[in-house]
């Protein structure tokens, strides 16, 4: 699998509520699991409200390629700008809250101040990708050890060794199935496009500069240890903790009711 850098990606909106107010705008991941997302809980706290959802994961599946995200921001920004009615904020959830920085920076830059929310905002490093790489190997039943060396420094070059560990490891979870060559195809197809666009946001998200922060930011932080950026939070940011625990942060009814006060005072 080559993880080679696309020219221009394939943004996209998913329509997640339709409403005929200013769109809400969701950052975050589909779930295949049927567990609720935070699209999810952005539109039942917004009745009637148009609520989309930007999933750069699902995006860079289609793309079949890396994209620095910097230039994956401006791209959903340039979508964005181009909608009838401006946005009313961008939320962010875990490891996509950079990601809505940056969108917002991007929009800054065009004259649309975008506030922005961040729920269990999650910054990744390059220990991150590594340990979603070691997650994945055992999902696909490949062994634990020898483990991963580190990744080469450059963007580019850490994205080429992740595709050749990922073509390694498809091909073994192949053999050890009793795959034939056309099932295996599948695998590698299905399974090294979802897994590959997830490692290379990771790892994009982890060799970007610093976002600019929008005048506007209101944070659900939690006690994590990757839930601020390097250089901390601004001291106008509005933040909110949360004492429940990350894996139940989507299904908690104390989250439901942060979420919706803070989105009731953005629209």
């Amino acid at each position: 699998m080559k993880l080679s850098q696309s020219a221009r990606p394939l943004v996209s909106l998913a329509t997640l509520q339709s409403g005929a107010s200013q769109p809400a705008v969701v950052v975050d991941f589909i779930k295949f699991s049927g567990d609720p997302t935070a699209g999810d809980l952005v539109a039942a706290s917004l009745p009637n409200h148009r609520v989309l959802r930007a999933d750069p994961v699902a995006d860079l599946s289609a793309s079949s390629g890396w994209t620095p995200l910097s230039a994956l921001a401006a791209e959903y920004a340039t979508l964005l700008s181009g909608l009838d009615d401006r946005p009313s904020m961008l939320v962010g959830y875990c490891s996509a809250a950079p990601l809505a920085l940056l969108i917002a920076e991007q929009l800054t830059k065009q004259g649309i101040e975008t506030p922005v929310f961040l729920v269990a905002p999650g910054f990744p490093d390059r220990q991150h990708v590594l340990d979603d790489l070691a997650e994945i190997r055992g999902t696909m039943g490949v062994p634990a050890t020898p483990s991963p060396a580190p990744l080469p420094d450059g963007t580019a070059e850490a994205m080429t060794h992740l595709g050749s560990l990922l073509d390694s490891d498809l091909a073994m979870a192949a053999r050890s199935n009793g795959l034939s060559e056309a099932e295996a195809a599948v695998l590698t197809e299905e399974l090294g496009a979802r897994y590959g666009a997830w490692l290379s946001y990771l790892l994009s998200a982890a060799d970007a500069s610093a976002q600019r922060m929008p005048a506007d930011l209101r944070i659900l932080s939690i006690p994590d240890s990757w839930s601020a950026p390097a250089e901390g939070w601004p001291a106008t940011a509005q933040i909110h903790t949360s004492s429940i625990d990350r894996d139940d942060l989507l299904t908690s009814i104390e989250t439901a009711e942060a979420v919706a006060v803070q989105l009731a005072d953005l629209v």
